[in-house]
């Protein structure tokens, strides 16, 4: 139990830099390594477990298992998983679960509420003492700790409805291993006495384990489960049973997206009849990681109607979009060799993109220096070989992508349900702007290149004034650079050791011919205007692409500022963009008023004023508030004051 300074220590810098904490000074009867490993837990769980971050009294193991430790959205997984199981099972309440590798007790906790009875085994000491307080904690009465070796002890099992395993995956000097018989304890002695005890058992595997083999190694494995998060494949679940399930059905899942779960046996698989393509369709496939692991490839290709590209390629084609594919769809735009002119034609101008390989006797970094790619951006190319042995380069952009296509496209944030159990999204509304084809923009985005155009010619005019409004001349610079990175660095150079003060000449790059160099040209005078018209224009377009109005920015017009104007601007502004705005905030006020305050406000209202002046000042308040639509009182002594009185000193709030 951690005693109440160590405690105030942890909430006061649970959110600091572990690594600069530990080079303080220890405060005085704190103890600073358990702070430290709590503190660094935390902050691991805020990532990996929101909501036991979120609930005080949680304390934290060392870093180790919390690394090996499940995250919140696999265990979650693994209960939906336990009970359908559980709901399919024959046996009778009550049930019992046994954890026969308990760690930091994860899985167990999101388990236990399943279950009767539920049994933690744990040979680590520390990690006894850490879970009992927990579960505590979490309220899992039916949680029972035992500090025990399991595998030394498979007759002292309680008889189980639900086994859960997760062996550890590390060697005597904390090498990491993937076979099952290297990790502790070893199923492959065990299983039998598992089956002999529990109805059906689920495993926890390394994602880097070969399915094949772990099936070889297991018997009556009924399920298998290929967990992925985000794309990246984090955990392998296998379900054994006491009798031989008759097939073993492989489940491919992609939490955090929107990918539909991908159902297949190995019966099926080896059955399925599957069609090659030497020649792309119209769009191209590639499988999620889970889909990868399972190795689910004929029967993807034969459930959804596609055509592989190579035996062992694993991408598929089609000429028609399919919808709910287990991964990622693209538009081809561009299929060609790699022979100098083919590629020459297809890398026109592209100087990045997400590369891919695929089957293809090169890897990625290999490739990518090949074809002098940097890494990102919205195009991706997948070098690959066909059914006919040919090796291509498929090329899909983004920013080319078909409007109609358009519900493909991955989505952010994604759909998600809240606590009422409504769906929510966020959908973007398109501002015009022909530089962005296909995402919503908001609407500064419009103004961005006239902001652009403003600044560099504030720019300009201030290294103008650091020279005297002198630009002395123009140096073209006989160079030979091969982007535009070296010609800015060359260009610098020059300027540094020939220019005196930045923006006194202007350098250029040039190719230059043979015979001809490096050579200066004076500038006897250059024109004023230009730069302060360009400016000018730059700020008025910066108030129109804001849906905003020259007068109410403070801009005047040639003939000066005019009230009339100003207020004829308010007028409509206060129509087309104003009053929207201003509903689109109340709504969200008032809930959020409501809620907090407990009040009624559906009176709640925005009370907009002109800029200029509407009412003559001699008017009293009660005029003033009677031509405003407001309650007015005319034997109130306030109402009775002019509005010169009030507008002048500002004394009093007559509303």
């Amino acid at each position: 139990m951690l005693d109440e300074k160590t405690q105030d220590f942890i909430r006061t810098h649970r959110e600091e830099d572990v690594r600069r904490l530990a080079l303080k000074p220890a405060p005085e009867n704190v103890d600073l390594r358990m702070a430290l490993q709590q503190i660094e837990g935390w902050q691991t769980a805020i990532r990996k477990l929101p909501s036991w971050a979120e609930r005080d009294g949680i304390q934290y193991p060392p870093r180790l298992p919390m690394e090996q430790c499940s995250s919140e959205q696999t265990a979650r997984y693994k209960q939906a998983l336990v009970k359908r199981l559980l709901d399919n099972d024959s046996t009778e309440a009550p049930h019992t679960l046994m954890d026969l590798t308990g760690g930091f007790g994860i899985d167990f906790s999101f388990l236990a509420p399943l279950f009767d009875r539920a049994v933690y085994m744990e040979r680590q000491p520390e990690l006894c003492r850490i879970a009992a307080h927990n579960f505590k904690t979490l309220g899992l009465a039916q949680a029972e700790i035992r500090e025990t070796d399991s595998s030394l002890s498979p007759d002292e099992w309680p008889d189980a409805t639900c086994c859960f395993v997760d062996p550890a995956r590390r060697d005597t000097v904390g090498r990491k291993t993937v076979a099952i018989e290297d990790c502790e304890p070893d199923l492959s002695i065990l299983q039998e006495a598992i089956r002999r005890k529990a109805a059906f058992s689920l495993i926890k595997l390394s994602p880097m384990l070969d399915i094949r083999t772990a099936l070889r190694t297991l018997a009556h494995v009924a399920e298998v489960h290929a967990v992925s998060v985000q794309g990246e494949c984090k955990e392998l679940l296998l379900v054994m049973t006491r009798q031989k399930p008759e097939k073993t059905a492989c489940h491919c899942v992609n939490l955090g997206t929107e990918d539909p779960t991908f159902t297949f046996t190995l019966t099926e698989e080896e059955e399925a009849a599957c069609t090659y393509s030497d020649t792309p369709g119209r769009f191209l496939y590639e499988p999620n990681a889970s889909v990868m692991k399972c190795g689910g490839f004929r029967s993807l290709a034969t459930r959804y109607g596609l055509r592989k590209l190579h035996p062992n390629s694993h991408l598929y084609t089609s000429d028609h979009s399919c919808k709910d594919f287990p991964g990622r769809a693209f538009a081809i735009e561009d299929c060609c060799g790699f022979g100098k002119k083919e590629l020459k034609g297809l890398l026109n101008g592209l100087g990045q993109a997400n590369l891919t390989v695929r089957n293809f006797p090169d890897t990625v970094a290999g490739l990518r220096k090949r074809l002098k790619l940097k890494e990102g951006g919205n195009a991706y190319l997948f070098a690959t070989t066909l059914s006919d042995g040919r090796h291509v380069l498929l090329h899909h952009d983004w920013s080319q992508y078909a409007a109609e296509e358009a519900k493909s496209l991955p989505l952010w944030p994604l759909t998600e349900e809240g606590a009422d159990g409504k769906l929510h999204a966020v959908i973007h509304y398109k501002e015009y702007e022909p530089m962005f084809g296909h995402y919503g923009v908001p609407s500064y985005i419009a103004g961005m290149n006239v902001s652009a155009i403003a600044y560099k010619t504030d720019c300009w005019n201030i290294s103008r004034l650091d020279n005297s409004f002198q630009l002395s001349g123009v140096m073209l610079l006989d160079g030979g650079v091969d982007n535009e990175q070296q010609a800015e660095e060359l260009m610098r150079r020059a300027e540094r050791r020939f220019a005196g003060k930045p923006g006194q000449v202007m350098f250029m790059i040039k190719d230059c011919g043979e015979g001809d160099g490096s050579r200066y040209i004076p500038i006897a005078s250059s024109n004023e205007g230009d730069w302060k018209e360009l400016h000018e224009q730059a700020t008025s377009d910066i108030v129109v692409a804001h849906s905003w109005f020259r007068s109410l920015s403070g801009l005047d017009y040639a003939s000066g500022f005019n009230a009339e104007r100003i207020l004829h601007e308010y007028e409509v502004a206060l129509n087309t963009v104003i009053l929207s705005a201003q509903e689109e905030l109340l709504d969200p006020l008032k809930a959020i008023m409501e809620e907090v305050l407990r009040e009624e406000c559906d009176s709640l209202a925005v009370v907009n004023r002109p800029p200029t002046r509407s009412k003559p000042l001699y008017m009293k308040v009660w005029e003033a508030r009677k031509a405003d639509g407001l309650d007015y009182d005319p034997e109130n002594e306030l109402e009775q004051l002019f509005v010169a009185q009030i507008t002048k000193y500002a004394m009093r709030n007559i509303d």
